[in-house]
């Protein structure tokens, strides 16, 4: 038992160490970067599409936001593809029916089923966009710059290139930690990994909105996939850019995307999206780029991952070091203290601080507050990737859950009910980790083992934090279903 717990505690530390470093050396790149301008003043008919599944209340935003764009309506198809139970359909037709006689060129189109969920209704997308070259992705919740096409649409210019990704801005940033942490962890990646990606030759992410693709690169590779159950943007931005194509980035803020506020909502797209990255992941390894590429691009381009499988890595680190200690291993005070350093002041940490600073010089410091509140988030996270991670081992009892929005309550088989209690296992889990690590953490203490008490102590709050705020939103959310219900006769 003590021998097999060392074994996996090596490799556990080993994946850690690896991944932290990748932040030191995306931060050491970045400062190499420059932006490249494209001008083209080409309007070639644009398809914009929108897979919606009970958005009612974000759709009249983004077409607000589509009613502005710089660019002539008859080169613009705006086309909603939903897949929403009755109710909710009713009220998007309503909603289209409204900007059409307003002069949006906007139709919806529906397939009369949730096969392949939201890859399926991207697949029936590229049929009914005929006869656009080029098709511009968004969510329902994201709102465009008015500029949006006119400074992506030009790159496409080049033959090559696949798609273009746009920066997204967070209004909604400064809401809460939870809300700030979101906008953060994406504008890492916009500062540091795309960029470098870019100046590498890499191909760039594509993170599902406020993006632009030629519309015979997903059907030259077979459309998206949903079997095995897969993230469908990310999984095509890697077999477009492994079969040639570019991927490129485009550094303006050229579309605002709201954070989640609700955390059982967030809880719910951190846990999908954890199975579904690491489905991504293991149909790229078998089709990873063999080309002669610099060492240094192939090293980025293979720990592309490495920030998903930090956040399991850390909870994952210290129950190493919470089992070394109950379990009276001989202690490792040197490891203990640098896997202490790199869990306090992490260079991950380093980087979305560094990002803060670059894209919000005006209010920097009130961000990286709310990011030091957001511990108890971040432990939600870590549950949330654990909990992908058993359902990915378990891909035949797969269902694609929805992140619910704007505060309603999600779905499961079309039952709320089913949803809520979804819920109950995270915050046991929680409270569990919250237990074992506070035990440690006392056991570490009584045994003067300074090393580990403060990741221990840290992680054991986070996770107590944790439960409480899900275990206090699941309660409220049972009561407004209860509420909702009609009274008896």
């Amino acid at each position: 038992m003590t021998a097999a717990v060392c074994w996996v505690s090596g490799i556990v530390f080993a994946l850690f160490v690896i991944s932290q470093l990748r932040f030191v050396l995306l931060m050491m790149l970045a400062r190499r970067v420059r932006p490249v301008y494209v001008n083209h003043s080409s309007t070639p008919l644009v398809a914009i599409q929108v897979a919606t599944y009970r958005e009612t209340e974000t759709i009249a935003s983004l077409l607000d936001a589509i009613c502005r764009l710089d660019w002539p309506h008859d080169k613009l198809m705006v086309q909603i593809l939903d897949d929403s139970p009755p109710t909710d359909a009713t009220r998007i037709d309503a909603v289209i029916t409204e900007y059409a006689n307003r002069g949006l060129p906007v139709s919806c189109h529906r397939r009369g089923s949730r096969e392949g969920f939201k890859a399926g209704a991207l697949n029936h997308g590229l049929e009914v966009a005929n006869p656009a070259e080029y098709i511009a992705f968004f969510d329902a919740d994201c709102r465009p710059d008015p500029q949006f096409l006119r400074k992506t649409i030009p790159y496409l210019a080049d033959p090559q290139v696949a798609a273009v990704q746009a920066r997204w801005r967070f209004p909604n940033a400064l809401v809460s930690p939870l809300t700030a942490i979101q906008a953060a962890a994406f504008e890492y990646l916009f500062v540091y990994d795309l960029p470098v990606r870019a100046s590498l030759n890499l191909p760039s992410y594509y993170f599902g909105s406020a993006a632009v693709w030629r519309r015979s690169v997903p059907l030259a590779l077979g459309g998206w996939h949903f079997k095995p159950f897969t993230a469908e943007d990310v999984d095509m931005g890697l077999r477009a850019g492994n079969a040639g194509w570019k991927l490129l980035y485009v550094d303006d803020d050229l579309a605002e995307d709201d954070a989640i506020e609700d955390i059982l909502a967030f809880r719910t797209q951190q846990r999908r999206w954890a199975q579904a990255v690491l489905q991504a992941g293991v149909s790229a390894l078998g089709s990873l780029p063999r080309s002669r590429r610099q060492l240094l691009a192939t090293m980025i381009d293979w720990s592309s991952f490495a920030p998903h499988a930090l956040i399991p890595l850390s909870v994952l680190v210290t129950l190493c070091m919470a089992l070394w200690i109950l379990l009276q291993v001989p202690p490792a005070p040197a490891l203990f203290w640098c896997l202490s350093a790199l869990m306090i002041a992490s260079p991950a940490t380093l980087a979305i601080i560094l990002a803060q600073s670059r894209l919000h010089r005006c209010d920097w410091s009130t961000r990286v507050l709310l990011l030091l509140q957001s511990g108890p988030y971040l432990a939600a996270t870590m549950t949330s990737f654990l909990l992908g991670l058993i359902d990915f081992l378990h891909p035949d009892k797969l269902e694609f859950v929805a992140t619910p929005k704007s505060g309603r309550a999600g779905v499961i088989d079309g039952r709320t009910a089913k949803w809520i209690r979804a819920h109950i296992a995270p915050v046991i889990l929680d409270a569990g980790f919250a237990l074992l690590f506070g035990t440690a953490a006392a056991v570490a203490w009584q045994n003067a083992m300074h090393s580990a008490l403060l990741p221990l102590s840290l992680m054991s709050v986070q996770f107590f934090a944790s439960s409480i705020l899900t275990g206090g939103a699941l309660l409220k959310r049972v009561r407004i279903k209860d509420s909702e219900k009609p009274a008896s006769c």
